[in-house]
């Protein structure tokens, strides 16, 4: 049951093409090892005039990404730099300007139609 919220600056030279959420989770759904039909995303666009870093001109356009997944990772940092270049292919950008952020598990958290997704007693995602 993953979820991505996207966030994607959007680059004036490049715009995204149609389909980019179904490429999201096409391709992040089974390096999550998610069935079909079980990775949802939600991609929302930012101007670049909504945009801004600290003391400095922005270069590129990033992409900032908050995963939920049900249950704990066993290693975060593997899973987040296993997912980054797989994110900026189906973006069409660099893998230097794609940001990953895991949330706390969603298990007891969450809900889906009204559905309750209770927390996991074990280490499945």
């Amino acid at each position: 049951m993953p979820l991505l919220e996207v966030w994607v600056v959007e680059d004036p030279h490049h715009a995204l093409p149609a389909g980019t959420a179904q490429a999201l989770a096409d391709a992040l759904g089974p390096a999550l090892g998610s069935a079909p039909g079980h990775t949802w995303v939600r991609l929302q666009r930012v101007s670049p005039a909504d945009y801004a870093e600290q003391e400095a001109a922005v270069a590129a356009a990033p992409v900032f990404i908050e995963l939920g997944l049900r249950g704990p990772v066993e290693d975060a940092a593997e899973l987040l730099e296993r997912l980054t270049p797989l994110a900026a292919q189906a973006l069409g950008r660099a893998p230097e300007w794609v940001h990953l952020r895991l949330l706390p598990p969603l298990g007891g958290r969450q809900a889906f139609g009204g559905r309750w997704v209770p927390p996991l007693e074990s280490r499945e995602r």
